[in-house]
């Protein structure tokens, strides 16, 4: 058997990360975060939207330091910045019976910082489910698993690299931003800064996806 044969075989068998919760059967993990999330949707209440949350937090600590402090990095960015805009947003502009202020658009009440607040955590344990997934799901364990209910490899192949692009945008972004700022773009600082180097950046990362997507036809 040549290298390239073994590195495809490499893909029909699981593969062991010596961890609980990465040891798993991908599709176990997808049941246990959608039957949770569903669970914290139906029953409409706080405490059970933000339990979701919590699990989500305790099932990547369970999968490692590593898988961790990636969740915990990107949740903790992406999260606070819609469940503010949430609440925010609800807060002025929802009507409602008990009114705190009011200015020309913008009556502030009770029942929109209410109905953000509920907003605000059901999209937190959504956004935790969707994100757990990605980090304790690999995309080798993913496409074998598929495999073996019966999925062509074509197909298989199909997911593991859109699952894979995600991850390499990710890194490509980095990369042209880092670029950028040698070249003299502020990429940080203010929000106006960033906005300003916005399409510096998304132009490349457009034609870099668009390259990607050719490449593996």
């Amino acid at each position: 058997m040549n290298k390239q044969e073994e590195f495809i075989n490499s893909f029909r068998r699981p593969k062991l990360h010596g961890n609980f919760i990465l040891d798993l059967n991908p599709f176990t993990k997808i049941n246990m975060i959608v039957a949770a999330t569903l669970a914290g949707a139906f029953l409409s209440v706080y405490w059970s939207r933000i339990a979701v949350v919590v699990f989500c937090i305790a099932v990547n600590a369970c999968a490692g330091r590593e898988v961790f402090r990636k969740f915990i990095k990107l949740y903790g960015r992406l999260e606070s910045f819609l469940f503010i805009m949430l609440v925010l947003i609800n807060t002025a502009f929802r009507p409602g019976e008990t009114l705190y202020w009011e200015w020309w658009i913008i009556g502030i009440t009770k029942e929109g910082f209410l109905h953000g607040l509920e907003m605000g955590f059901l999209i937190a344990s959504i956004c935790g489910a969707v994100m757990t997934l990605y980090h304790i799901i690999p995309g080798k364990d993913m496409m074998y698993s598929l495999e073996k209910l019966g999925v062509t490899r074509s197909a298989s192949y199909i997911i593991m690299a859109a699952m894979q692009s995600t991850t390499d945008l990710g890194k490509t972004s980095r990369i042209i931003m880092e670029s950028q700022s040698a070249r003299g773009v502020e990429t940080t600082g203010s929000l106006k800064n960033r906005f300003k180097a916005l399409l510096p950046i998304l132009f490349p990362l457009l034609l870099s996806a668009i390259a990607s997507t050719e490449e593996r036809r």
